[in-house]
């Protein structure tokens, strides 16, 4: 870690960020991760029904994806740094302005990015995931109205930070792996059972608990990501006034030489000797 020395001290700095604001950001999770539900919940509805019309709708998740990112980036920072709690029409604030389509482009971009990386195997999945995850925040920040330079930025910025990075996020991506594996278990156990009203009651309690767990965990991955994110920035900053400081230390004493070499090269002006003065004849009164 950048400020923190170690991973508990990590999580210590992420809770006194975002203390007594848990709730707040609970919530806003849940509207952001809602849409998103309702999407890959009607797709896979659909799956049975429509061998098409479900992956027209998936991708809808993908457009968006973008935009309520950098609405969610926009909520948590706020809710860091303010004393009241943020409107929570701020989640949909990636849908306005004129950088709109840019974000949408961009979530479409990172989810390209993120595939073929994964189909080429995990090490270069590694590579992308430590070099563009922060882009959106990266985005937030500078507020950027050319993808191509917050990709830039996010890469350079994050050559340094990537082991710090996946210390904190492999937990919360086992922790993913969990929810995942318990919802594909309860889907099978579920899918045994005769189609009952029992069944589909039991089925919809399974997804919302999960749904609810999940949106626990990324609440408290969306703190820990402000938290770096902010490191990162002090990071750079005080990388940014060391480098100055060497720079004015090894340019200065440069200029001085320099100006004394001047000094030393022009040749020497001669003073004018200075004549004695003739004493003034003197003078005698006559009487």
């Amino acid at each position: 870690m950048n400020n923190s020395k170690n991973l508990k001290e990590f999580f210590a700095n992420t809770k006194k960020r975002y203390s007594g604001k848990f709730g707040p950001a609970f919530f806003a999770t849940i509207i952001s991760l809602l849409p998103f539900a309702i999407i890959f919940a009607l797709s896979a509805w659909l799956a049975v029904k429509v061998n098409t019309l479900f992956a027209i709708i998936a991708l809808v998740a993908i457009v968006i994806f973008g935009n309520m990112q950098i609405g969610h980036i926009r909520f948590m920072r706020e809710l860091a740094v303010s004393d009241t709690r943020p409107k929570y029409s701020l989640l949909f604030s990636g849908f306005t302005g004129k950088n709109m389509l840019m974000y949408m482009f961009l979530g479409v971009v990172i989810f390209v990015i993120y595939l073929f990386s994964a189909i080429f195997l995990i090490v270069p999945l590694f590579f992308a995931i430590g070099a563009f995850s922060m882009v959106f925040h990266f985005v937030e920040h500078h507020n950027y109205d050319n993808f191509l330079d917050a990709l830039s930025t996010s890469e350079k910025r994050m050559r340094r930070q990537k082991g710090n990075m996946f210390a904190y996020k492999a937990l919360f991506y086992i922790a993913y792996f969990v929810i995942a594996v318990l919802l594909a278990i309860a889907v099978v156990y579920i899918g045994r059972i005769e189609a009952t009203l029992v069944a589909t009651l039991l089925t919809c309690l399974v997804i919302v608990l999960l749904f609810i767990a999940f949106s626990a965990v990324f609440t408290i991955f969306s703190m820990c990501n402000h938290n770096f994110f902010a490191e990162v920035l002090d990071y750079a900053e005080r990388r940014a006034r060391r480098t100055s400081m060497v720079v004015e230390t090894t340019v200065q004493p440069k200029a001085d030489e320099a100006k004394l070499e001047k000094v030393q090269s022009q040749p020497k002006s001669v003073a004018p000797k200075a004549t004695a003065k003739k004493p003034a004849p003197k003078t005698t009164k006559k009487d």
